[in-house]
């Protein structure tokens, strides 16, 4: 009955609206109470079981665990999205002793902003996944800038913001099946030591060289240095993260 529920709840829209209230109360839940959704994604297949357990307790009084799409899905009556999504994360890393992703949204109520507040909440495991947060528990809130992959509103000014700054190395990379993009993150992430990026891109100093002047050609100077690279280095963050 929870995992029909939850797939008629967290449909798009929403499956028999009108009967979702009735079937809650079936296992114990008022969708007229307010919830935050909490997403937990385990990278442990072969402990998902163990997690699944965890997560009954961790739901506290009133509320709801279940899997849907291979994540387990949580509705905790709270205020704070932020508190639970840290306390589900440490109950179920204590239980299944491997990385647990987390992300949460909420507080919110019925059958049509429940469904929202799941997709808002998958986005924040997307989000700390692509930013190399595996293992992290996060709301909205807490992403800084990257909460804005969450809003209607923050996507479009984002798309703008990325096609604007790194465009011509996107459309490179599209046309031609090269790796600027990555080659750029991983020679950011290794504070521009070409040794480091080298070895991490398993690609000889010369052929990093090559890439990097490639990137000059269709970029120029800016984006090594000063805010030319924070704007560069953000916009290919925010561009991973929006692919995830």
């Amino acid at each position: 009955m929870r995992g029909d529920l939850y797939d008629d709840l967290f449909a798009v829209p929403p499956r028999h609206p009108d009967s979702l209230q009735r079937r809650a109360s079936h296992v114990g839940v008022d969708l007229t109470r307010s919830y935050v959704v909490v997403v937990a994604r385990v990278t442990d297949e072969e402990r998902a079981v163990t997690a699944w357990q965890a997560a009954r307790a961790a739901h506290g009084p009133g509320g709801m665990s279940g899997q849907h799409r291979g994540d387990l899905v949580l509705l905790v009556a709270a205020d704070d999205a932020s508190a639970a999504a840290a306390s589900v994360a440490a109950r179920l890393k204590l239980a299944v002793d491997c990385p647990v992703t987390v992300g949460a949204a909420g507080p919110g109520s019925g059958a049509q902003e429940l469904a929202e507040l799941y997709r808002e909440a998958c986005r924040c495991c997307d989000v700390l996944v692509s930013l190399g947060r595996t293992g992290s528990a996060a709301a909205r809130q807490e992403l800084g800038v990257y909460g804005l992959l969450l809003s209607a509103s923050g996507e479009e000014e984002v798309d703008r913001f990325v096609r604007r700054t790194v465009g011509p190395l996107l459309d490179y990379d599209r046309e031609r099946g090269s790796d600027l993009a990555r080659t750029l993150l991983a020679y950011y992430g290794s504070g521009g030591s070409l040794t480091r990026t080298a070895q991490e891109l398993f690609v000889h100093v010369n052929t990093l060289y090559q890439r990097l002047e490639r990137v000059t050609s269709l970029m120029g100077e800016g984006w090594r240095s000063g805010d030319g690279a924070l704007q560069v280095h953000l916009a290919l963050q925010l561009h991973g993260a929006r692919s995830a």
